[in-house]
């Protein structure tokens, strides 16, 4: 009985999980990936003074999920990390 229950609440979880997520995207991404994304996106410029990393996320359409790693990237990049 107490299997069934569990098997039922596990089932709808899964069902309601895998509704919602459906229509995403799944992006990977490893680090050399995001490396090569900045190393161009900073060709760009002649000067940077600062740096958007939601508007770099956006300009290479990644997930503003990257944030962090993106931040990272950037960092070790200009060697303040």
């Amino acid at each position: 009985m107490a299997e069934s229950l569990i098997r039922n609440e596990y089932n709808e979880m899964h069902e309601a999980i895998t509704e919602i997520f459906e229509d995403e995207l799944k992006v990977n991404i490893n680090k050399q990936e995001m490396h090569d994304y900045i190393v161009d996106y900073i060709s760009y410029f002649d000067v940077i003074e600062t740096v958007s990393i939601y508007e770099f996320l956006d300009r290479y359409h990644l997930s503003h999920n990257f944030y962090n790693m993106a931040e990272k990237e950037f960092q070790e990049l200009f060697g303040i990390a």
